[in-house]
């Protein structure tokens, strides 16, 4: 009996204990202002002694510090600036479907509308950012299967056409859909691939537009465009390019209707978040 607990004793004395994360100044003049667990990493956000005040929002300036055990992951802010990070309940979670846990973080610096940011950092033996994405107006996305193939798409929106012929509140912003490249390790626009996760909502921006040309379409050529791009755009993004150039030459009534699909047209294939399918 002795030997038998002899035994066992020596046995959990032999178990490493576990890594202890290091509560380590990122800066000088940076003090601990608060740390918490999201899934198996540890958060550590640092405030400026000068500038300790943190608002309701997150708005500090603040340095971020992320651990796994002891071992650092990555660190966001910069002295001096003022931005709010967020950690997504996902953090901890596998979204791409690789074995390894992920971060997923956003940032925020504040203002009315603007300007978001947004990355994926897959962490296994090295820390590899799948995702890396200055998002603006579109907020910090969301992650969803949209497929049901177990891995997580990225949706955000093309940030580009806020303010685009209309008010900000009826800004088109057509939406982007990125899905995890197992080639590439790393999320890819693949927008074209959902377009039938969307038809439905596609089909009321259709009927919407229609029904406002039909009535009112050449009385505020202002507001005949705005009320066109949202449908012509979702068609354009979501692999239908023609469909939505043929919605403008159909619908918009006004002398400037080249002029309006060259600079529609113009502005979409120029954009990084529009793909040619």
């Amino acid at each position: 009996m002795i030997r038998s607990v002899v035994i066992a004793m020596v046995l959990l004395w032999a178990i490493p204990a576990p890594a202890q994360t290091p509560r380590e100044a990122p800066q000088d003049g940076y003090g601990l202002h608060d740390e918490r667990s999201v899934g198996p990493f540890t958060i550590q956000r640092w405030v400026n002694s000068a500038t300790p005040d943190v608002s309701p929002a997150g708005m500090c300036d603040c340095i971020t510090v992320v651990y796994a055990g002891a071992r650092r992951v990555t660190t966001f802010g910069r002295a001096g600036t003022l931005t709010a990070f967020t950690a997504s309940d996902l953090s901890g979670t596998d979204v791409n479907g690789d074995g390894f846990a992920d971060l997923v973080v956003s940032a925020w610096s504040g203002g009315a509308h603007c300007c978001y940011s947004s990355a994926i950092y897959s962490v296994g033996e090295n820390v590899m950012p799948i995702l890396v994405l200055e998002t603006g107006n579109c907020g910090p996305g969301e992650l969803e299967d949209l497929d049901g193939n177990g891995t997580l798409e990225f949706i955000t929106c093309d940030d580009q056409w806020a303010y685009a012929y209309c008010s900000f509140a009826d800004s088109p912003l057509p939406r982007v859909i990125y899905s995890y490249d197992r080639t590439r390790g790393m999320y890819v626009v693949d927008t074209p691939r959902f377009a039938s996760s969307y038809r439905e909502q596609l089909a009321e921006w259709l009927d919407d537009a229609q029904a406002w040309m039909s009535r009112s379409g050449g009385k505020d050529l202002g507001v005949d465009k705005c009320r066109l791009l949202r449908p012509a755009l979702g068609l354009m993004y979501s692999g239908r390019f023609s469909d939505g150039v043929a919605l403008i030459r159909g619908l918009y009534r006004g002398d400037d209707r080249e002029e309006f699909e060259r600079e529609v047209t113009q502005k979409v294939r120029g954009s990084r978040l529009w793909v040619d399918r």
